[in-house]
């Protein structure tokens, strides 16, 4: 593996790793009073060309849920192709 194959693998792992651990230290019901938080049923990230926004989709009871940023509002594909089959 090249270093810069290392690096990249790392800030993935990074970018996967870090929002998963900060979310597992709040309350899971911290957005709406009463309502559980649940995993979705897959999730990928896609890194973009220039490697920034990555695309990240996930996927719930069959529904893609497509994001790039915070800021960016995502875009919902009920009954979605990608939701399908499990992402690689």
């Amino acid at each position: 593996m090249t270093s810069t194959s290392r690096r990249t693998t790392l800030r993935l792992a990074l970018v996967v790793a870090l929002p998963l651990l900060l979310a597992a230290s709040c309350e899971a019901t911290r957005d709406l009073e009463g309502v559980r938080a649940v995993d979705p049923d897959s999730a990928m990230i896609i890194r973009n060309a220039d490697a920034y926004p990555n695309i990240s989709i996930l996927c719930v009871d069959g529904t893609g849920i497509f994001t790039t940023t915070r800021e960016a509002a995502p875009v919902v594909v009920p009954d979605s192709d990608v939701c399908v089959t499990e992402p690689e």
